[in-house]
């Protein structure tokens, strides 16, 4: 689940209101120089190029907005060819038989809103980006963010069709699909235009629609369409995009949810005999050893196993560190999980059901089309590396915190020359970003500054110097996790499904100078799993100072042996010991992950 937070400015309530707040307003253009021209009459003096997009800025109430001098943004104008190509496909002959709001989403796709009145885009940053294959680190009106590539690859197809062919090397694409027409941007007095050669197609089908509108050879899902549309839970989660909540101090958050959907295609379902939902669900009851007798809840439970909590790529699923290597993950099924892990070189989950297409957008998230039926699987136990960092809740959170500040997609983006933090506590030191509910916490009081270390941070590693793309302290995913809790105060997570079986527990840190130079005898902190099951006290950055690099991540066993009756989540809460968490000016720590190692 992601949450987004939108503070309504002036600026933003110009541009991104659905309704005209300037209907009948009369404008008075007192001047011919361009740069003090707004937007829309730069546009009005090319109709032969213009026209049409004019005409759909006024179809959906962009018109004006646009016009006002206080409404500032880069704006990617299709040209009029563009726009009749863009009908065409749509099945049109006129704007005005477009759906109304499909329109706006087309359009505010094509806006980026400026903030501070200086330029998000501009000709360097363009070509910068597009050789970086990098996006435009603001999001668009829309709420997605543009990438940026010289040419286009095909994608649109399966994985093993794909190839690293690149077409039109020599443009400049947004989103893999436009062409920008002209790549000098003009400048008026409250925005840039930049004309576009094709229209940036918004990504608005959410899963449901997207699989419903998949077609070709061995692409149709209509059996797990309609085993989805069948069920008001599943149905819920898969069309459902955003919602508004209250956040703390009365503020409105709007939350957008995001998945990540394993879809399996008819064919693969007609060849296991399975032809409706009905013997979908008799199948699934059939190929349960007995587990499940009801058919409504084998479905809901199957479709549940078929949906992550959080949107991944495949690359970012496959993130393995060699060949050999099995990776578990969570899935909306609580307690149960999946495994990947490369056979013959290919990926494949849970052992031997393939990817056939990844990374199908969707507007709430990708969808991934597999070879196989994939009901509810039990692994055996499987090396597990828990970041503290990586839940849905935390991500949205700091995703959130990147839009505001042009960081883009902070939590996946690349390395910098600087540490950056974003505190997570009910402190919000950086802002309110949305809803945290991966942990709960207790602070008490401490000496340190949350303006150096915040209560519970996010916190960005920087690049190793002269190495761009490696973490200075190799820290798992480039991040780790900063607590400044206090004297007894403590934070505690739900870790992701742990496969039944005896584990091995390892915690792996970062290394800080300051504390290894004041402790060389460590400083104690108490780790939990499950309340009292089990508890364990641990001496951290003990000796640090005469055995580690400056920079290192480090290792300590917190527990040699512990065993979990079933599959499930569990809690770990760890707790200050050291009085000096209350007392010292400087006191933190700097937690990477938890690696829960198989006991054979």
């Amino acid at each position: 689940m992601k949450k987004i937070l939108f503070t309504m400015t002036v600026v933003a309530s110009l541009i991104v209101g659905c309704q005209d707040p300037n209907e009948d307003t009369l404008f008075v253009q007192p001047t011919n120089i361009e740069s003090e021209m707004s937007t829309t009459t730069i546009l009005e003096k090319s109709p032969e190029t213009y026209s049409l997009w004019i005409e759909m800025l006024k179809y959906t109430d962009y018109y004006n907005a646009l016009k006002d001098a206080n409404a500032s943004a880069t704006v990617f104008s299709p040209n009029n060819e563009a726009i009749k190509r863009f009908l065409a496909d749509r099945g049109v002959s006129t704007i005005e038989e477009l759906d109304l709001d499909y329109a706006r989403k087309v359009v505010q796709n094509h806006i980026i809103d400026w903030e501070g009145g200086q330029p998000e885009v501009s000709d360097s940053s363009l070509v910068n980006d597009a050789t970086a294959g990098e996006y435009i680190h603001t999001r668009n009106l829309f709420n997605q963010y543009i990438t940026l590539s010289y040419g286009y690859t095909i994608t649109d197809v399966d994985d093993d069709q794909r190839t690293d062919i690149v077409y039109s090397p020599d443009s400049i694409f947004l989103n893999n699909q436009a062409k920008l027409g002209r790549f000098v941007g003009q400048s008026g007095s409250n925005g840039n235009i930049y004309m576009m050669d094709d229209v940036i197609v918004p990504n608005a089908e959410n899963i449901v629609e997207r699989l419903d509108n998949l077609d070709g050879d061995n692409n149709t899902f209509r059996i797990f369409t309609d085993a989805i549309m069948s069920d008001p839970e599943i149905l819920h989660m898969a069309t459902t995009e955003r919602d508004t909540t209250t956040g703390q101090g009365g503020v409105q958050v709007i939350n957008t949810y995001s998945y990540t959907c394993f879809a399996v295609p008819d064919h693969i379902m007609n060849e296991s005999g399975i032809t409706d939902v009905e013997s979908l669900k008799q199948w699934l009851v059939n190929n349960s050893d007995g587990e499940e007798t009801n058919p409504d809840s084998a479905l809901n439970h199957y479709l549940k196993y078929h949906f992550m909590p959080s949107q991944y790529t495949m690359d970012e699923v496959y993130n393995l560190n060699d060949s050999s290597e099995t990776l578990i993950y969570d899935t909306k099924y609580t307690g149960q999980a999946f495994t990947v892990q490369l056979v013959d070189n290919k990926r494949t989950i849970n052992t031997g059901i393939p990817i056939l297409r990844s990374d199908i957008q969707a507007s709430n998230g990708l969808i991934t089309k597999i070879g196989g039926i994939m009901p509810v699987y039990h692994p055996t136990p499987v090396n597990v590396r828990w970041d503290f960092l990586n839940s849905a809740d935390i991500i949205s959170f700091v995703n959130n915190w990147g839009a505001a500040n042009r960081e883009g997609d902070f939590f996946s983006s690349a390395l910098t020359n600087s540490y950056h933090q974003v505190d997570l506590s009910e402190e919000r030191y950086d802002g309110e970003y949305g809803e945290i509910t991966s942990f709960t916490a207790n602070l008490t009081e401490t000496s340190t500054s949350s303006g150096s270390y915040r209560r519970i941070a996010f916190m960005k590693e920087r690049a190793a110097t002269g190495q761009p793309n490696t973490p200075e302290h190799g820290a798992y995913m480039n991040n780790y996790l900063i607590l400044n809790l206090g004297f007894a105060g403590w934070i505690e997570f739900n870790t992701p499904t742990i496969i039944a079986g005896k584990y091995k527990v390892v915690l792996h840190y970062i290394k800080d100078p300051l504390l290894a130079t004041l402790y060389t005898s460590g400083t104690l902190t108490q780790f939990n799993i499950d309340d009292e099951d089990y508890q364990t006290l641990a001496y951290l950055y003990r000796g640090q100072s005469m055995t580690m690099p400056f920079f290192a991540s480090i290792e300590e066993t917190l527990w040699n042996s512990v065993e979990f009756d079933g599959s499930s989540q569990h809690k770990f809460r760890i707790t200050m010991r050291d009085i000096n968490a209350k007392n010292l000016s400087s006191y933190h720590q700097r937690l990477d992950y938890v690696e829960f190692i198989p006991i054979e």
